[in-house]
Formats: structure tokens, C-alpha cells, sequence
């Protein structure tokens, strides 16, 4: 296999807040692979969006990442880069898709007038930039084909449109069309089906999968919805209250999912049947004062004396599952259910 496209090692974030330091982030690892689909799950909370806003170097200021993070794209340190590096990166190599589309949309501005900037401004950060004419040139019809390729109604009008005359749903595929409008290596998705209903969503889907399969894009897809996940992604990560606590392919995690948060999140997800899943007893802790050992064990029904004293390492399930748990220290160990 290729070099990795995206690697975070150690990855560390602290927030300063009224009462100390809260700890959110406690030595994120992830790989991701060219062309590669994962998703990210785990409660609201658990740092899923803080880890890939460190990707996009967007954190508030009252942030706090260790010098021992590092997050390296095509071999590169993207904690390191100067101001200029990180803009041609978020210009023509990564971009997100946020949960809350008014986070990414200008409200004084049409709609068109937004993407034929955000299109205008990726060019003159090409390495091959066409020139100033080329930069001169009408990208309307660039702009409403994009409109098209996310299925919004009469995209002439969105054109001409202002966001707050468009629904919710409608500025959601808005922002999927900025993230679109030009070939990027990673794409990043925060939740991008909170605001669209199932059939847009499954149409919105689709085409996401059809641009990883035409552009060979990478994708890092965030999201409650473990349906979204299967449906899209080649490997999950499993994370809880910052740190990653299972690591799978896609399939191995939904017949076997062996962490006990992990079989928690399983069987708290809805049933078609009718009826709401188990749960999952208690709740994250406290970042400023996070329990010691593995962060999740005030919660483990299969806690040991161990698991309040040490963070757990990753476990070897076979060569492409990994889980930080101590009663998986043995290979093979599985949890007894009775």
C-alpha cells in the first residue's frame, strides 16, 4: 500500500477554561490512506470534531496543543506550517463540511457570488496558476453546474439567492458544493446529513461516493448515524471522551465489535423492530479533571483494579483491529457476555 495520505500521532488538545485546563484531546492516532474512506464515531462530545478542526489548524484561540502533536499530510507537518502553507492546503488539498452550514456561509452574499470567490481563490493558489485572465473569466456556468451536482431545485435561482432565503437543508448542499467545486485529496464531513431528509441525504451520499471513485478523493466521514458509517466508510475508528478506543474495518466492527463502548454505542443505535436501543449508563467525564487509567472505565460494567491505574495501549485483535482495552492484553481474550 501507499504512503499514507494523513497521519495524526500523539495528538494532544487542551482548552483553557474558567477552572484549569480541560484535557480533551489524550493521544489521537489515525491513519488514513489515499483514496481511503474512514469514519470517526462516538457520543456527542467524545472530541470527533475538535480532532479534525486540528487538521484545519480552526481551533479557537484558547486552544492548546502539545509539541509532541504532529499531523502530517503528504509527509508535512501541518502544525507547523506558516500562514501561507496552511491557506494552500485549505485551498486546494482538504476541505470540510461542517454540521452547522452558517458556519461556512457568508450571510451578506449571494450564493453565487460566495462560490465563485471560494472557486476564484483556490486557482491563484494552484502551483500551475493560469494567469490573470484566466482569473478574469465568467465562472457562472462552473458555479451552477456545481448547484446541479447537489441536487438543488432550480440552481439559477439559488444562484441569485441570498442564504437566508434558502432552508436549512438547502444551505447544508450549498456548503457541500464549496467543498466540491474543485478537486481536493481529503474531504472532511462533519455530520453532513443533520439538515437534508433521507432521500436527499442518499442522493447527496451517492455523489459523495462518486467523486472518491472519479477523483480518487480521501474521505474522513464524522457521524452519530452508524448507518451513514456502514453505508460509506472502509474503516471505523471508535472514539471516546479523546481518545481512540477501537480501530476496524468496517465490516469486522458491526459483527464484532469487541470494546465495551463500542458494543455499548451497537446496541444503544434504534431497532427497525421499533423501540429505543439499551444505552449507555453515565457520562463523559469532566475534562478538566479526567479519571485515571482508561477514561472510560466509571462506565465499564467489566472494569478491573488495572483499568484505574494505567491508560491501556492497543491491543492486536488481528492485523487490521486494534482495541485499548486490558482485557485484550491477551490475544484472543474476548469479553464474557454472562
Amino acid at each position: 500500500m501507499s504512503k499514507e495520505l494523513l497521519e495524526i500521532r500523539d495528538l494532544h488538545v487542551g482548552f483553557k477554561v474558567f477552572n484549569g485546563i480541560a484535557k480533551v484531546i489524550d493521544g489521537v492516532n489515525i491513519k488514513l490512506w489515499p483514496s481511503e474512506k474512514i469514519g470517526i464515531v462516538g457520543e456527542t462530545g467524545c472530541g470527533k470534531t475538535t480532532t479534525v478542526k486540528a487538521i484545519m489548524r480552526i481551533l479557537s484561540r484558547n486552544s492548546l496543543i502539545t509539541h509532541e502533536s504532529k499531523i502530517l499530510f503528504e509527509g508535512k507537518n501541518i502544525l507547523k506550517m506558516n500562514n501561507s502553507e496552511i491557506q494552500k492546503i485549505r485551498s486546494n488539498k482538504i476541505a470540510m463540511v461542517f454540521e452547522d452550514p452558517t458556519s461556512s456561509i457568508n450571510p451578506v452574499f449571494n450564493i453565487g457570488t460566495q462560490l465563485k470567490d471560494i472557486y476564484k481563490y483556490s486557482l491563484s493558489y494552484e502551483e500551475n496558476n493560469p494567469g490573470k485572465k484566466e482569473l478574469k473569466d465568467d465562472f457562472k456556468p462552473k458555479v451552477i453546474q456545481i448547484l446541479k451536482n447537489v441536487y438543488l431545485p432550480d440552481p439559477k435561482r439559488i444562484y441569485q439567492s441570498y442564504p437566508i432565503q434558502l432552508s436549512g437543508g438547502m444551505l447544508q448542499r450549498v456548503s457541500i458544493a464549496m467543498a466540491l467545486i474543485n478537486k481536493k485529496k481529503l474531504l472532511i464531513f462533519d455530520e453532513p446529513g443533520t439538515s437534508l431528509d433521507v432521500t436527499i441525504k442518499d442522493q447527496i451520499f451517492r455523489l459523495i461516493t462518486k467523486v472518491i471513485s472519479e477523483e480518487k478523493t480521501s474521505i474522513i466521514l464524522i457521524s452519530h448515524n452508524l448507518g451513514d458509517i456502514r453505508h460509506i466508510a472502509e474503516r471505523v475508528y471508535v472514539m471516546y471522551a479523546g481518545r481512540i478506543v477501537e480501530v476496524a474495518k468496517t465490516k469486522e466492527f458491526f459483527d464484532n465489535p469487541v470494546h465495551p463502548y463500542s458494543k455499548g454505542l451497537l446496541l444503544a443505535t434504534p431497532k427497525l423492530s421499533g423501540g429505543l436501543g439499551e444505552g449507555i449508563s453515565g457520562h463523559i467525564p469532566d475534562y478538566t479533571n479526567p479519571p485515571k487509567g482508561c477514561r472510560f472505565h466509571p462506565r465499564c460494567k467489566y472494569r478491573m483494579p488495572i483499568c484505574s491505574e494505567k491508560k491501556p495501549p492497543l491491543f492486536n485483535i488481528d492485523d487490521s483491529h486494534q482495541v485499548t482495552c486490558f482485557l485484550f492484553q491477551n490475544k484472543g481474550a474476548t469479553i464474557n457476555e454472562n
